[in-house]
């Protein structure tokens, strides 16, 4: 804050911003209260000038360097946080989804961009011209997830999720469901009842279960009208929607049970692919491309410990597959030289980075 100007945040928070600035296509900067030469903490200075060299090194690669990720997530804005969308980042990112964002204004032009999903969380109400633009793109093979607010007035945008209607529905704290693996999931606060036409209904929502003592508190065991998830089939594309605060439990709360069934929503629902599926969630991967190939960048965020950062624990043998068509490749790390292996299994080229401190990247030619 402005009263703690003299000090800077850790200086391994300053280096993390930098590298996730790298990482995700972007240009760097830094930030002082007065200037370089009068700041009086200055223990940051080293890392700073290591992360700026680097891009010195490496700029004319990163200048070309953009996103190639399948997956789409929709904002309201780039200045208010939406905790429902910032769960769905968090959940992206710690599964190694890789993944754009717009802002909703900005959608009906991404929408000829190619992506396989496109993610629309907390959207209560849209431009009246985008929901044609999302129907014909869901028609032709995309696929569409939302969760909690739609826009529940709109009769194309219900028949693109497969509903006849949407509405609140009150008293839901402490109803849960189940899912096949007997996943015990909290759907919150509140839930929104839905009247379906084609959609599949599933995960039948429990009561709200009472408080005190046992003998007044007994099971409730007759599911309400409500569901925790449903699917749709429009044209050759599907929708889900899920009517209730998945992302925004998992930001407040962080209980892997919101983690484990956003995740089956994404992959076995939807088919998204992690591009790390044995990695730590700790470590932020994206891929892109660049006049060299296709750029992997590495941030690992294994110091983050409660609302405090510390260097991170350095990661071995750190793998991301990519699905390769290709018989010929060539991997380079440009952080740490000799830094990665690579091999090619069953039409997916398996890259393992040896030793990944704070950053890695790796550039993979055809």
């Amino acid at each position: 804050g402005f009263s703690a100007r003299e000090t800077t945040v850790t200086p391994a928070l300053q280096e993390y911003r930098l590298w996730q600035a790298l990482a995700n296509f972007g240009g760097i900067d830094y930030f002082v209260m007065g200037t370089l030469d009068n700041k009086k903490d200055k223990r940051a200075y080293e890392k700073i000038r290591g992360v700026f060299s680097y891009a010195a090194e490496h700029e004319e690669l990163l200048s070309s360097a953009s996103s190639c990720a399948d997956v789409l997530l929709v904002r309201s804005s780039y200045q208010i946080p939406d905790p429902e969308e910032r769960g769905w980042i968090r959940v992206l990112t710690e599964l190694h989804i890789p993944f754009d964002e717009t802002l909703t204004a900005s959608l009906g032009d991404r929408l000829k961009d190619n992506y396989k999903l496109i993610i629309m969380p907390n959207k209560g109400s849209i431009p009246a011209p985008l929901v044609p633009a999302i129907s014909s793109y869901v028609k032709n093979g995309g696929k569409l997830l939302c969760s909690a607010k739609v826009p529940a007035r709109d009769s194309q945008f219900l028949e693109i999720l497969g509903l006849d209607s949407v509405s609140a529905e009150a008293e839901v704290y402490g109803s849960y469901f189940r899912t096949e693996e007997e996943l015990v999931v909290p759907v919150g606060d509140s839930c929104l009842k839905c009247s379906d036409a084609s959609a599949e209904s599933l995960y039948s929502v429990m009561p709200a279960q009472k408080f005190g003592p046992p003998e007044v508190c007994y099971v409730q065991e007759e599911p309400t009208q409500s569901f925790g998830l449903y699917i749709n089939t429009y044209g050759n594309g599907k929708a889900a929607f899920i009517p209730w605060k998945a992302g925004s439990l998992y930001y407040s709360e962080g209980y892997d049970v919101w983690f484990e069934f956003m995740k089956k929503v994404l992959e076995e629902k939807l088919g998204a692919l992690s591009v790390a599926p044995t990695l730590s969630p700790m470590v932020e991967v994206t891929v892109g491309r660049c006049k060299e190939g296709t750029l992997l960048s590495f941030v690992n965020g294994s110091g983050h410990f409660g609302n405090s950062f510390f260097s991170p624990v350095e990661i071995e043998n750190a793998v991301i597959e990519l699905p390769w068509n290709e018989e010929s490749f060539s991997c380079t790390s440009l952080y740490r030289k000799d830094n990665c292996t690579a091999e090619l299994i069953d039409r997916k080229l398996r890259i393992t980075v040896k030793k990944l401190g704070f950053f890695e990247q790796i550039v993979v030619n055809r």
